[in-house]
């Protein structure tokens, strides 16, 4: 992202409460390598997507009662209205269609600097769905336990990890949430892989029930099966 792409987005925040999100606040944190082609700003008003340089610049509309959490972040001495860290991943948790793969957003929540509280209450004044997957990361990531998080009463609306995940889904009834099963199995690539093999129900504390597998075959759900 070059100077004049910078200049061109302090404009924009300009005289506004709008702010850098998503991938654009992962990158301007320091905590990945390079800008993402698309910019997503969050805003409360309706504004008009354009191209700046080769950049996309995408609006992403959230209601002005949302937690909007932000801090000035300097790029190459340019002040820039951006999420702090851990409202970017609920930006990210409350609009899923809008995350980058799978398999890095799995990576963010075992690798960022986030503080676990401080995500799920955030996530808590957000949505129902971001709370909960807010909950669901930090406790598979091991960052927190059940007994510093997760309330004595939970909705038991059902929520997914991933909306669209078409693989097998695994049920976990403390949380009320399905999650793809393959996270059993995921390698964020270093030493600290041996842990994610450990079963998610041990992270859960004192929840012993077998998850159930949900198979799904073009898109359809057509059987369940017991491990």
């Amino acid at each position: 992202m070059n100077m004049s792409v910078a200049e061109k987005l302090t404009q924009i925040l300009d005289g506004s409460n709008d702010y850098l999100s998503f991938e654009t606040a992962i990158f301007l944190h320091g905590l990945a390598p390079e800008p993402p082609h698309i910019i997503r700003i969050v805003t409360n008003s309706r504004r008009r997507d354009r191209d700046i340089e080769n950049h996309r610049i995408e609006f992403v509309y959230h209601k002005s009662d949302r937690p909007a959490r932000t801090t000035a972040l300097q790029y190459n001495g340019i002040s820039l209205r951006t999420a702090t860290i851990c409202q970017a991943l609920v930006d990210v948790l409350a609009d899923m269609h809008l995350q980058p793969s799978r398999q890095i957003t799995a990576t963010w929540f075992w690798s960022l600097p986030f503080n676990a509280s401080e995500l799920v209450k955030l996530a808590e004044e957000t949505s129902v769905a971001a709370h909960k997957r807010a909950l669901f990361w930090s406790l598979w990531s091991g960052r927190t336990g059940v007994q510093q998080v997760v309330p004595p009463k939970i909705s038991r609306t059902p929520v997914y990890i991933f909306p669209d995940e078409k693989t097998d889904q695994l049920w976990e009834g403390l949380l009320q949430v399905f999650y793809p099963a393959w996270l059993h199995e995921f390698d964020p690539g270093d030493y600290a892989s041996v842990f994610f093999r450990r079963s998610i129900r041990s992270r859960l504390a004192g929840n012993e029930k077998i998850p159930t597998v949900y198979r799904f075959h073009e898109g359809r759900k057509i059987a369940v099966i017991q491990r």
